[in-house]
């Protein structure tokens, strides 16, 4: 059974009309609502198997329009998917790149490779921003790693 509004002319008292509009600030219903919740009632208590199944009509429509739009959201969460395995790094400015590489040539005096085998931590804090890092952590974390994928510190 599908909901078909119908517009109607009715005759209601006025007074209670009157009551009921200036106490919608406490109910939150209009007049359609309430209309709607008394016809309701009074039909539930004469003849519940007719809401019974008006209601499991609701729910399977519900479902209906749950599974038609499954697809959409599958494709959905494909694109998320892909964005998530696409690059999860920032690109760096290739100014940053260089000027880190340079510090990891291991040919080089004072790099950070040297610091690192002869256990001295760099001041992290002093130059991170110089090679294009957010945080001294994270350029620590980065020349860690870095380093011991190219096999310069164990």
């Amino acid at each position: 059974m599908s909901k078909k509004d119908t517009v109607s002319s009715l005759r209601i008292d006025s007074e209670m009309r009157d009551i009921f509009l200036n106490t919608q600030i406490f109910h939150h219903k209009s007049l359609s609502d309430a209309l709607h919740e008394g016809m309701l009632q009074i039909v539930r208590e004469v003849s519940p198997v007719q809401i019974l199944d008006m209601d499991i009509e609701a729910a399977r429509k519900k479902v209906s329009d749950l599974e038609a739009s499954r697809p959409h959201v599958l494709q959905i969460e494909e694109m998320n998917k892909t964005k998530v395995g696409q690059s999860t790094t920032p690109t760096v400015d290739a100014i940053f790149l260089d000027y880190r590489e340079s510090l990891l040539d291991h040919d080089a005096k004072g790099n950070i490779i040297t610091m690192l085998k002869r256990g001295t931590d760099p001041s992290w804090d002093r130059f991170y921003f110089k090679c294009g890092f957010q945080s001294a952590t994270e350029a620590k974390n980065w020349f860690w790693s870095e380093a011991m994928k190219r096999g310069l510190v164990k």
